[in-house]
């Protein structure tokens, strides 16, 4: 049985997160230090005029970064996270810090097509660590999800400017295809194996910082 608990957050900023107990990476992080992955609100934190954009979450787990963007100014946040368990405790995390309204949760998968697919479950006790089995062909033995995927662009208003971070364990290029019509102006993704190179083409201008891209100017490829 899962087990929640309140833990402070929020660099530096002042929030509480809902963290499921039996984390023992994300959650752990968050009790000791009050941060997890200071290195991608960093980045996120140079955008500079954050009230100018709203913030799309890609894999937005507890939503962490999610309210850190809304705190900031964001004019509208949205969350994707399709793990049942990381949603409970993402909707009780926007409810304590009463961002009801300003973040609009949703319990998909970011893909480019609207269908069901499985979402592959970490047993290593990282619940940031779930992973889209896109095309139904992996062989791992994990225990599976059935989640519904759903492109960005049937959701979100393509007028708005964006900025985004994408943590969503090799789904990012399903994911920047779903948001073809959208603006995205600046983006911070997790590296995924080999597809910096791809990922590359989807942005005006790129740069490695660590583990994570920092994207500028969304274009889709023609």
């Amino acid at each position: 049985m899962l087990t929640y608990e309140i833990t402070d957050a929020g660099y530096g900023m002042g929030f509480d997160v809902c963290t499921i107990g039996e984390d023992t990476d994300i959650g752990r992080s968050l009790r000791a230090t009050g941060e997890y992955e200071k290195n991608v609100a960093d980045l996120l934190l140079e955008v500079k005029d954050p009230h100018n954009y709203s913030f799309i979450d890609f894999g937005a787990h507890w939503v962490i970064f999610a309210v850190l963007m809304a705190l900031r100014g964001c004019e509208r946040v949205f969350a994707f996270e399709p793990d049942p368990a990381n949603f409970y405790a993402l909707c009780q995390t926007i409810i304590i810090n009463e961002c009801e309204g300003h973040i609009i949760p949703f319990p998909f998968a970011a893909l480019d097509v609207l269908r069901k697919v499985d979402l592959l479950l970490n047993d290593s006790g990282n619940t940031g660590d779930h992973r889209v089995d896109y095309d139904g062909t992996s062989k791992e033995d994990k225990f599976r999800q059935r989640v519904m995927g759903v492109p960005a662009n049937l959701l979100l208003d393509r007028h708005t400017q964006y900025i985004a971070k994408f943590d969503i364990q090799g789904s990012e290029i399903h994911a920047l295809k779903g948001c073809a019509d959208l603006q995205i102006d600046f983006a911070v993704i997790e590296r995924w194996e080999k597809a910096d190179e791809e990922l590359a083409t989807y942005f005006n201008s790129t740069r490695i910082v660590g583990d994570q891209m920092v994207c500028v100017d969304f274009k889709y490829p023609m």
